[in-house]
């Protein structure tokens, strides 16, 4: 057990990341309520902020995750916490994880 509060949902999904400095794409590796693991050739640094588009499976519109902070970087991995979201992307978040979710991983 990771001590995580929400588990991680395995995925690959092509994710467009914007900050200040950087528009593109990333790679979308894994998921959960509060934040994300990514995988990008452009270097960001923990303290980053950035904006997500994230392209869900089966899913339309993409997730917006208005403000996340890239919290860990490793190699061309990062892990962003999500800061701002609306109310309603948050919904549609839970209901995406949940319909991930295997008997493997908990609520």
């Amino acid at each position: 057990m990771d001590g995580r509060q929400f588990p991680r949902i395995p995925l690959v999904s092509v994710t467009t990341v914007a900050s200040e400095q950087h528009s593109g794409h990333s790679v979308l590796l894994d998921l959960s309520q509060t934040g994300a693991k990514l995988s990008s050739a452009h270097p960001l640094r923990p303290s980053d902020y950035v904006a997500l588009n994230l392209s869900l499976p089966f899913r339309e519109p993409s997730l917006q995750v208005v403000l996340a902070a890239v919290r860990w970087v490793q190699g061309k991995n990062y892990g962003v916490e999500f800061i701002q979201i609306t109310h309603s992307e948050q919904s549609r978040l839970k209901d995406f994880l949940d319909t991930q979710a295997t008997p493997y991983t908990s609520p």
